[in-house]
């Protein structure tokens, strides 16, 4: 009896282990690009190559983030939002991939860890707790994207990146302004509708 107390006490021991170790990776990634955001606002220089990776993995990971909220989100406004994303960052991305192969930079082909770990964690979740968390996503995830696209359209070194930069920061601040409008309006529970099984809308009470 004691034998299978402890082996199960070591099994709980070593989930908790595990899940301790994922959530320490993802604060690390939060916490680094949060360092790139401000460095920079500051002003600081960002190479090509750089700027390629970055640019094209936070593409990629709108793309995969945004397609899941077609799939999962309940709020019209999250969901009209996410396909926004997805029309908007694909055609993006197809542009940035044709000029990074005719300049030679190599784009990037996976998603960081926080957001490998964001899109399973939103994988198991529904309703208003996925249209939040989601739509917090997004607007960390665009005032990064902000912060690149400043910094290298004032200080790229490849004219054609820089050129594209400068074309496609209008949209990701309005993309910006967007998501700060619909997370708002999430988190206060004022004026979104759910779906029912019916298909019919219903106004949900503000959560809190």
């Amino acid at each position: 009896m004691r034998h299978h107390v402890f082996a199960g006490l070591a099994v709980l021991s070593l989930g908790f282990c595990c899940h301790a170790f994922v959530l320490a990776q993802e604060d690390k990634a939060t916490e680094n690009r949060g360092k790139e955001r401000k460095s920079f606002s500051n002003g600081k220089a960002v190479s090509a190559k750089t700027f390629v990776h970055k640019a094209s993995r936070s593409g990629m990971e709108e793309v995969r983030l945004s397609k899941l909220a077609e799939e999962r989100a309940t709020n019209p406004e999250v969901r009209k939002f996410a396909q926004h994303m997805v029309k908007d960052h694909t055609r993006a991305n197809k542009e940035l991939m044709s000029l990074a192969e005719k300049s030679g930079y190599t784009p990037s082909k996976s998603m960081d860890a926080k957001h490998k770990a964001l899109a399973e964690k939103l994988s198991r979740m529904e309703g208003a707790s996925f249209d939040r968390q989601y739509m917090r996503g997004q607007v960390q995830d665009h005032e990064e994207a902000v912060a690149l696209f400043e910094a290298f359209t004032q200080n790229g070194e490849d004219r054609e990146l820089k050129a594209f930069a400068a074309k496609t920061l209008p949209i990701l601040q309005e993309h910006l302004h967007h998501a700060q409008d619909v997370a708002a309006k999430v988190d206060s529970g004022t004026g979104t509708r759910t779906r029912t099984k019916t298909g019919v809308g219903t106004e949900r009470q503000r959560e809190r």
